[in-house]
């Protein structure tokens, strides 16, 4: 704020730009399957709300402490249809809240606690990497489902001959 004779004349805010690989990474998570993308962030309101219109998050909480963060994990877990619960963060604030999270992601650029907190490090904190690790998560899943099936059709079409070769005594 600057002041004149005890009066406020201006304020200024001072915003970083969004990060590079910030900027297209929620549209992307969007085209993945992921439904609702929030921030949880120590920053002031309007700044937060300023970052968060630009990346087009769907919504913002700000000011948040670490254990309002827990909290809104929390919350977001018990609510149907948004879970499982992915949490990325880089800092000693965010750490109880990745390690609560059904996935915690943390930036490997961040500090040690959330690296230990989180079940994911992303070893060059580029954001990309989350979409990466959710690619990877539905290609396992596919295959592991199409083990499966194929497990089940095998001993199907196998289990009668084997059946009979036991009772044979073979």
């Amino acid at each position: 704020m600057i002041d004149l004779d005890a009066v406020t004349v201006a304020e200024l805010e001072v915003v970083d730009p969004p990060r590079h690989d910030a900027l297209d990474i929620v549209p992307r998570l969007h085209r993945l399957g992921v439904v609702h993308v929030a921030m949880l962030t120590g920053d002031h309101a309007d700044v937060a709300e300023v970052i968060g219109d630009q990346l087009g998050i769907d919504v913002v909480y700000a000011e948040q402490t670490p254990e309002q963060k827990l909290e809104v994990v929390e919350a977001v877990r018990a609510t149907p249809g948004l879970t499982p619960v992915v949490m990325v963060g880089d800092g000693i604030n965010d750490a109880p809240a990745l390690a609560l999270a059904d996935v915690g992601i943390a930036m490997g650029t961040g500090t040690d606690v959330a690296m230990h907190s989180a079940q994911i490090t992303l070893v060059k904190g580029d954001l990309h990497g989350i979409a990466v690790a959710r690619e990877i998560s539905a290609c396992t899943a596919r295959r592991a489902r199409g083990l499966g099936r194929w497990r089940r059709t095998c001993s199907r079409r196998s289990g009668g001959r084997r059946a009979r070769a036991l009772s044979r005594g073979v």
